[in-house]
């Protein structure tokens, strides 16, 4: 196989497993990203994105592989920022944060007393999370029922583990 056609299949398969490049998933990268001049950019877009969203939209997004830039030389430019169709949504992870603490994130590097950053991806309670998430969305419609469904679960597990624990005394 020539090199050309193989970097044309290895390509490809980057292009279908693009989701790594989602705008959510950059800006994020972005905002914990060393360099400073890179998180004043991720603060910036941030901001813009708070304000493209009209306040209590609440619609499903659609989380679509967008187009990769193959020819990038770093990381921010996978993605052309300036495509008129693309949306500007905020990574779900810096909602709950104030423009102000998200300014002095990308001015220090440092997030002040948030747990932001330490969310562990792959550990085995991140899976079982997820998990139970999948679950509770699959037989319940709402964010409110949703999590009734998962405080529920959780509590009967509890409760389960601690007849486990008096049976076997």
């Amino acid at each position: 196989m020539q090199q050309d056609d193989l970097r044309q299949v290895v390509d490809r398969v980057l292009q279908r497993n693009g989701f790594f490049a989602h705008v959510e998933n950059l800006l994020l990268c972005m905002l914990t990203d060393e360099r400073p001049h890179i998180r004043l950019l991720a603060y910036k877009r941030i901001l813009a994105s708070r304000k493209q969203t009209p306040e209590g939209e609440n619609v499903p997004r659609k989380f679509a592989v967008p187009v990769l830039n193959f020819n990038a030389n770093d990381y921010i430019d996978l993605i052309d920022w300036n495509e008129p169709k693309r949306k500007r949504y905020e990574p779900p992870l810096t909602e709950m944060i104030t423009g102000t603490e998200i300014e002095t994130i990308a001015k220090t590097g440092k997030a002040p007393d948030t747990q932001l950053f330490k969310v562990l991806c792959h550990s085995q309670g991140t899976k079982r999370c997820v998990r139970l998430v999948t679950e509770a969305s699959g037989k319940v419609c709402g964010l409110e029922e949703r999590h009734g469904f998962i405080l529920a679960r959780i509590k009967s597990q509890q409760a389960m583990k601690k007849i486990q624990r008096q049976i076997s005394i």
